[in-house]
């Protein structure tokens, strides 16, 4: 497994259906948290609690995946990225992409990222051909 932080944030219930189907399918990630972003948060709110899991970090690397880009998450963790190197942002990815992440190993966030965005392009299909 990975040792780079992914936060996975969207609005409503995005973040926590992401991590119900995914523990559902094989269990606790433990290099990933999940945050919601409720119509009951400010951006203040859902700053604070990026803010608090970028500095759980301990220096390593973070995949920001949002639900979806310019959105509230996105922008709010775009942010962050001003003020620290390490943070890569996602946008649109999707559960396959996160299941097939989980046991690959990855040189860099940037590098994670990257391969979040090639496996969701490459997951979409429309059937039948």
């Amino acid at each position: 497994m990975t040792k780079i932080k992914v936060i996975v944030t969207g609005h409503g219930h995005y973040a926590s259906g992401m991590r119900d189907a995914i523990e559902m399918i094989v269990g606790n990630p433990r290099h990933m948290t999940f945050i919601d972003f409720s119509s009951d948060d400010s951006e203040d709110d859902l700053r604070e609690r990026f803010i608090q899991e970028v500095n759980t970090a301990g220096g390593k690397d973070i995949v920001f995946l949002t639900d979806l880009l310019g959105g509230t998450p996105f922008s709010v963790a775009a942010v962050l990225t001003q003020t620290n190197s390490h943070i890569s942002i996602v946008a649109g990815g999707n559960l396959a992409s996160l299941l097939e992440t989980l046991f690959k190993d990855y040189p860099s966030g940037r590098a994670y990222a990257e391969d979040i965005v090639h496996i969701t392009k490459n997951a979409a299909s429309v059937l039948p051909q």
